[in-house]
């Protein structure tokens, strides 16, 4: 299985390695999961670091 890494950062008009914004953090989280992120993510997390987060989290699993 493959995961385009940028591909998927590009719809919210970021690289892997920038730090996203709060607008656009919010936005990750809405397109990836059903609620509010149960797990504490960094504020200064790369893009990639951030969405990798979020497909970790237990409430992924809920979508």
């Amino acid at each position: 299985m493959r995961f385009d890494l940028d591909g998927r950062l590009a719809h919210f008009g970021l690289t892997a390695d920038a730090v996203p914004g709060l607008s656009a953090q919010l936005q990750m989280q809405h397109a990836g999961l059903p609620l509010a992120p149960v797990d504490a993510i960094a504020a200064s997390s790369s893009a990639g670091a951030y969405l990798e987060a979020l497909l970790m989290d237990p409430v992924y699993q809920l979508k």
